[in-house]
């Protein structure tokens, strides 16, 4: 957001209530959030977003893929050894 800058504020007619400048500031702010607002790329910020969270997922699937081939192998050579001391 802008920096905003308000002078003489109620300089015209002697003089302004709190809620009179309470009012100026709550505009300026307004319309600076406004612009601000305007000049984001939101298209941009959600497509990156989303690419980012389908990177993430693809790092966990493919990370409980290898977990899981790892606990296969490691099963399949338990099954193995036990088979083994009964001759099989």
């Amino acid at each position: 957001m802008p920096t905003i800058t308000l002078t003489d504020i109620g300089k015209d007619s002697g003089g302004a209530t709190p809620a009179e400048v309470i009012q100026k500031v709550i505009d300026s702010m307004t319309t600076g959030i406004t612009s601000s607002i305007g000049t984001l790329d939101l298209d941009g910020l959600a497509k990156g977003a989303t690419d980012q969270a389908k990177k993430a997922l693809e790092g966990v699937t493919s990370g409980a893929g290898a977990a899981g081939d790892a606990a296969s192998g490691t099963v399949d050579d338990a099954t193995k050894k036990i088979k083994g001391l009964f001759g099989n």
